[in-house]
């Protein structure tokens, strides 16, 4: 059959337009996704913001040294150093996450507050009574008493157990006598 110029247009502006529809929605859902992945990150740093802000209420720590043990991508570790005069030393078992954390720190311009390294013993790398405050949600090999041995007198341990956090206060040592000055 012979076709018109009418019918042959007609033919083209309809493929034309399903072309240019199916570029549109393509475009559309990639804007879509990017936006939806946009604010998952957004939502993730709400959370490890809102997850550091109850830490601090729940413990009562404002200031001093924290040690977060197992602090794989440095996320919440990051998040514990934005607030007062602290210091965050992050601790994982695995190289990876370390340097995945300290380009994370580095990226918001908080590596002068907050520093990661690999755990590779069961021995903390700190003084006796040095911490304030020691974070984990699973301490690995680490012992209970070993994350005693480095809080400060006060100091608090906020540990997960079980599937709940639980708060551990160290006590002032008898051998200490107690110091009434404010730093």
């Amino acid at each position: 059959p012979k076709m018109n110029a009418t019918c042959s247009l007609t033919n083209f502006h309809r493929l034309f337009t399903r072309r240019r529809f199916r570029t549109l929605r393509l475009g559309a859902l990639a804007c879509t996704a990017l936006f939806l992945a946009m604010t998952a990150r957004a939502d993730d740093t709400k959370t490890v913001e809102s997850q550091a802000q109850a830490i601090f209420e729940a413990t009562g720590i404002k200031g001093g040294l924290i040690v977060h043990i197992g602090s794989k991508d440095g996320h919440l570790s990051t998040a514990l150093c934005g607030k007062g005069n602290i210091l965050v030393h992050g601790l994982d078992v695995d190289e990876s996450n370390v340097t995945e954390a300290r380009k994370h720190s580095a990226s918001l311009k908080k590596s002068s507050k907050v520093a990661f390294e690999v755990l590779r013993s069961d021995i903390l790398p700190f003084n006796d009574h040095t911490a304030n405050l020691v974070v984990s949600d699973d301490l690995g090999r680490i012992s209970q008493m070993e994350v005693m041995r480095i809080l400060a007198p006060n100091g608090v341990a906020w540990l997960k157990k079980d599937g709940l956090w639980k708060k551990e206060t160290k006590s002032l040592p008898k051998e200490f006598d107690d110091w009434t000055h404010y730093l």
